[in-house]
């Protein structure tokens, strides 16, 4: 007897609702995996399950046996020195026996406020030379007036220090100088400052290529920069002695130290 075609039909229908039914699991399970990856913190940079060593390859935390104890050294010098004294029992009053002294070291940020100096200097006219004037070594420039307030060199060092070497945008180093140091700068005055700065320190700078130059061997090479935008150079001169950086237009050739 020749099967029912609707019973044929039923059983493809359940076949096919069968096999939706699990690809839809499937798809579920994923949907939540991904759910839960999303919610971890730092999620995209973590470790992969499969890359992550066995719970039996893990190191045991801290230094390794017979490792040397570390501890915070004696400060080399001591700025204040205060005695906090026990006379008697700070609860009842009663006399005490066997005192004996703690020593501890404190290293503390001393209170920073910004050190204004106020810096009068002359001009005048002299028959034979001209205009001149009088000059000070912590002065940093000669403008007044409006111009009159300056950066000093120690808080020029420190931006140059925290722009170019630790790599913080001028907006953040003016929000480091105003929240520690109540010193207020804008970015577009920093940079200038910073200007000023390269140009203080050029002769410095030119007088490291002249030694350079003069190396038996110097090591080059470059890497890409950003100089508002891309098509810029990084070129990195070394010796054993000295490095020197300076940033071109040129990948081919550095026609500044070449």
């Amino acid at each position: 007897m020749d099967a029912d075609p609707r019973d044929l039909r039923i059983r493809e229908l359940e076949a096919e609702v069968a096999r939706l039914r699990a690809e839809n699991q499937q798809l579920l399970n994923r949907l939540e995996e991904l759910d839960r990856a999303a919610a971890r913190q730092a999620a995209p940079f973590r470790r992969r399950e499969k890359a992550k060593k066995p719970p039996d390859q893990h190191k045991r935390p801290g230094r390794p046996p017979g490792h040397p104890p570390a501890f915070r050294p004696l400060p080399a010098q001591v700025d204040e020195t205060i005695e906090v004294p026990l006379d008697q029992c700070p609860q009842c009053g009663g006399p005490l026996r066997d005192v004996q002294s703690c020593e501890q070291y404190i290293e503390e940020l001393p209170l920073v406020r910004p050190h204004v100096t106020k810096l009068t200097t002359y001009v005048g006219t002299c028959p034979g030379c001209g205009e001149v004037r009088s000059t000070h070594p912590r002065q940093v420039s000669i403008a007044c007036g409006a111009a009159g307030t300056h950066l000093g060199a120690r808080a020029l060092a420190l931006t140059a220090w925290l722009n170019k070497r630790l790599g913080m945008t001028t907006r953040s180093v003016c929000k480091v100088l105003q929240g520690l140091f109540s010193l207020k700068l804008t970015p577009g005055g920093l940079t200038q400052a910073l200007d000023r700065v390269a140009d203080k320190v050029q002769p410095a700078f030119d007088q490291l290529v002249t030694d350079l130059r003069g190396q038996s061997g110097v090591w080059v090479d470059e890497t890409s920069w950003w100089v508002g935008g891309p098509g810029w150079w990084l070129w990195t001169f070394t010796s054993p002695d000295l490095t020197v950086y300076h940033v071109d237009a040129s990948r081919g050739v550095c026609p500044k130290h070449s």
